[in-house]
């Protein structure tokens, strides 16, 4: 029997990189698209450079395709606020085109990485389900949920099967610190280059943090899923401060962190933490790693490449 085959759009960055190698460690054949290749990729999986608005190059990267892991946002997170109408051009309109050209390729299934930590917003949940309202605060959350509600137009109009992982506030070796993502990456950063840690607010904002191996292994199970629901939360299922969070790195590294307070922010919500009972009982998975160790980890890892 051959290989199953898996794109992953947006396979060079921290996530999809990770996504990869589990893939292929688990025997799928793989191919990763995005602007620049990695160089954490295992050798065998395939890469395709390109960019997600080119019709004609996700049309290539389609072909033979089983699966598509879509990972792709097209603007940095934190930037999309201040310029709404420009992602919705780099991120909205060429979905919208993937999902029908993942129709007319006969694609088996979309899996949409969708961001648990801001579809919910500021819903008034001690952990969010996947039933709960999505209220999101900001432009990133936004457009993420309105992919979701595309993936089911077109399962309605075109039959084209999906599933929507909305993952948490995921960490590990190889985060990038340059982009303004990634708090566990952005404090080893901070504290290792001698660099204060800005902190909004009281620094009492609590997320839900998972291990980046825990989150590629939930990913890959999402793949032969075939039950009746569309949508899964991928966290750990408990919220850390950032005050707690610096105060674990500055264990994990044995040196306390400058600090610099800042004025909160108001799209920060207070509190965002993921129940994750419907996966564990769905696709069978549970996270394995804890914070204390995933952050130690990470801090070994960074300290190399840094």
């Amino acid at each position: 029997m051959s290989k199953q085959r898996v794109l992953v759009l947006g396979g060079s960055g921290f996530v999809g990189t990770h996504l990869c190698n589990q893939l292929s460690v688990a025997g799928y054949k793989v191919r990763s698209f995005g602007r620049t290749a990695s160089a954490s990729l295992h050798s065998g999986i395939e890469f395709l450079r390109g960019d997600f608005s080119d019709v004609e190059q996700i049309k290539r990267a389609l072909v033979g395709q089983d699966y598509v892991f879509h990972l792709i946002h097209g603007t940095n997170p934190p930037k999309v606020n201040s310029d709404i109408a420009a992602d919705l051009i780099r991120t909205i309109h060429p979905t919208i085109s993937l999902l029908d050209q993942c129709a007319d390729a006969n694609v088996r299934k979309i899996i949409f990485v969708s961001s648990g930590g801001t579809v919910y917003g500021d819903n008034g949940m001690v952990a969010s389900r996947e039933s709960d309202p999505t209220m999101p605060m900001n432009a990133y959350g936004a457009h993420k949920l309105l992919i979701e509600n595309y993936l089911r137009v077109f399962a309605y109009t075109r039959q084209q099967d999906y599933l929507i992982l909305r993952l948490s506030n995921p960490y590990g070796p190889s985060q990038p610190v340059a982009k303004g993502v990634g708090l566990i990456a952005a404090v080893i950063d901070a504290i290792k280059n001698g660099r204060a840690v800005d902190i909004y607010g009281d620094g009492e904002t609590q997320r839900d943090y998972i291990y980046i191996g825990d989150a590629v292994r939930a990913m890959e199970s999402a793949i032969a899923y075939e039950g009746n629901h569309k949508i899964f939360n991928i966290g750990s299922g408990e919220g850390k401060s950032v005050n707690e969070i610096i105060s674990l790195v500055e264990h994990a590294m044995g040196v306390k962190a400058k600090k610099n307070p800042l004025p909160g922010r108001i799209f920060d919500v207070r509190k965002s933490v993921l129940d994750i009972s419907l996966v564990r009982n769905e696709l069978v998975w549970h996270p394995n790693v804890e914070l204390r160790d995933g952050i130690n980890l990470t801090v070994s890892s960074l300290l190399n490449s840094l």
